[in-house]
């Protein structure tokens, strides 16, 4: 698994851009919430989570997505996810998330709706 945090200026303040690649499971569930804490920080209200190149999502990183989108709602801001895999995005809406999660096709797009320029 892959892990890239970049932090860009939105209209409320910092974005944290995370692009992950590979399979999210229990076997990186820790390195994986260890990088993005470190990358993405306190200051970051709202969070697009690129997930185009995840090819496979099991429990463990589903809970990972409910923790992350918890901590963005409670400082006010939003966790936004993009351009999911057919598979991972056929997992995500059997278990209920995608009810939950806002989803973009693409990061422009998701960058858009957060004032990101």
């Amino acid at each position: 698994m892959q892990v890239n945090v970049e932090k860009v200026a939105g209209r409320s303040g910092p974005v944290a851009v995370v692009r992950v690649s590979g399979q999210l499971d229990a076997s990186n569930a820790l390195q994986f919430q260890e990088k993005l804490h470190q990358g993405v920080g306190p200051d970051s209200r709202n969070l697009i989570l690129d997930m185009g190149k995840v090819t496979y999502i099991s429990s463990v990183g589903i809970g990972i997505l409910i923790g992350l989108m918890n901590e963005a709602k409670s400082r006010g801001g939003e966790m936004l996810l993009v351009g999911l895999q057919p598979e991972v995005q056929r997992v995500l809406r059997i278990v209920g998330f995608l009810k939950m999660a806002k989803v973009y096709e693409n990061e422009k797009s998701a960058r858009e709706s957060l004032g990101v320029t």
